[in-house]
């Protein structure tokens, strides 16, 4: 944002960016169209009463964003964890914050029990980097053709059922 306005990006005034995204992206949110997408609630709704499930959030807002968009879109309590790009580089290095904590708080983690579900080819490299299975969901800003080149283990148009989904992913049915 800063180089479209020919500012040179110095620390002290990205740092300053962030911080007054952080606080007036709170108010603006009512104001958005946003919603929360088909099958996203039921998900994790039905992955929240799996007792050995642990559900973190990686995201590449930085906290003050993400939190306000989880408490604006009712998802905060859902997450266990976050890891947000403000503790890391890139989504890369969130994906291996993510799993870090993840062993922090259950131990060893198998990689295929690990799944990262995203609509973005940055998600898909996200979960990718840390030998995850990825969900490309195509319901954002890329279609399925645009996501399929970049190889997500499994790749939908929208989110399924959650006895679908648990299915696809060999957890017990509810």
């Amino acid at each position: 944002m800063l180089s479209l306005h020919k500012v040179t990006p110095t620390p002290e005034k990205v740092k300053h960016l962030l911080t007054r995204y952080g606080e007036l992206l709170p108010s603006s949110l009512p104001r958005r169209q946003g919603q929360v997408m088909p099958g996203v609630l039921q998900i994790l709704e039905a992955l929240r009463s799996q007792p050995n499930i642990l559900s973190l959030l990686l995201t590449g807002n930085i906290q003050a964003g993400a939190q306000a968009k989880l408490h604006h879109y009712g998802l905060a309590s859902y997450f266990d964890q976050v890891a947000f790009s403000d503790e890391a580089e890139n989504r890369p290095a969130i994906a291996h914050q993510g799993l870090a904590l993840a062993k922090t708080l259950v131990g060893e983690i198998q990689p295929e029990k690990v799944y990262v579900i995203g609509d973005t080819p940055h998600d898909i490299h996200c979960g990718q980097a840390i030998q995850a299975r990825t969900i490309a969901v195509a319901t954002g800003s890329y279609s399925v053709s645009q996501l399929q080149v970049h190889t997500p283990w499994w790749l939908i148009e929208q989110l399924p059922s959650p006895v679908a989904f648990f299915e696809k992913v060999g957890l017990p049915a509810q």
